[in-house]
């Protein structure tokens, strides 16, 4: 019975080819990652690895809602402004027959689809929020190299790092927010608004 620790680790951890005294550094899958995340962060390190990363997330996030809104806004301004059109030609034309009124039906169809798609995945929403999150972690980062107020004082990088991560909480708050919007109840008898997903008003700060 001994024995079969002994083989486990041979033949599973391999104990067999590492030093008699094993730590837990020398277990780690990357040691220098290790030692690194002991390491202190500098200001240096955090405003390339998490200002400057968050800057370009948030705004390719705003350019592609940005013009996925503005496509499917643009879609729906043609569709409504063919539907007139289409309307007269089947009064005035005599040759108009059925597939007239069927073309104005099923832009007017379209246009609902669309108005629903902007509402429901909030593409000018998600659009301004990102950016603005974009221009105030800019904002932040310029008067924490440029050393002025609030960022004179001698400890201004915690400061920094303090505003930045609320900027980006907020961010995350307000996706769970919109996460857990309100339906309109069909029912009558029930309560006017249902929760999706949760019982709770707002996500725990």
């Amino acid at each position: 019975m001994q024995r079969m620790p002994r083989f486990v680790a041979q033949n599973f951890f391999f104990i067999d080819i590492l030093p008699a005294r094993i730590t837990r550094a020398e277990l780690s899958h990357d040691n220098r990652r290790a030692a690194d995340f002991h390491r202190a962060l500098t200001p240096e390190d955090y405003i390339q690895q998490r200002v400057d990363d968050q800057i370009a997330w948030h705004s390719k996030k705003s350019g592609t809602n940005r013009k996925i809104y503005q496509t499917l806004t643009f879609i729906a301004i043609i569709a409504a402004a063919c539907i007139p059109l289409l309307s007269a030609i089947a009064v005035l034309s005599e040759n108009a027959g059925t597939m007239t009124p069927l073309v104005a039906g099923s832009l007017g169809v379209l246009i609902t689809i669309l108005s629903g798609a902007n509402s429901l995945f909030r593409f000018h929403e998600n659009w301004v929020e990102y950016r603005l999150i974009v221009e105030a972690l800019k904002r932040e980062r310029y008067l924490f190299l440029a050393g002025v107020e609030p960022y004179n004082a001698t400890e201004a990088f915690p400061e920094f790092v303090e505003r930045v991560e609320a900027l980006i909480a907020k961010t995350v708050v307000n996706w769970g927010q919109n996460a857990r919007r309100r339906v309109i109840s069909r029912d009558p008898k029930q309560p006017t608004d249902v929760a999706v997903g949760t019982d709770e008003e707002t996500p725990a700060a």
